[in-house]
């Protein structure tokens, strides 16, 4: 059963670092759009 748990547990770690990743790449973007404007 904790197997199970811990598993579930990996599985949102995972995709949580997957998110962080999306709004990395979206902060470069958006950074760089920015200067651009200025």
């Amino acid at each position: 059963m904790a197997k199970n748990k811990i598993e579930r547990i990996d599985q949102k770690i995972e995709k949580t670092r997957e998110k962080i990743a999306e709004y990395q790449e979206k902060l470069k973007t958006l950074e760089a759009q920015k200067t651009e404007a200025e």
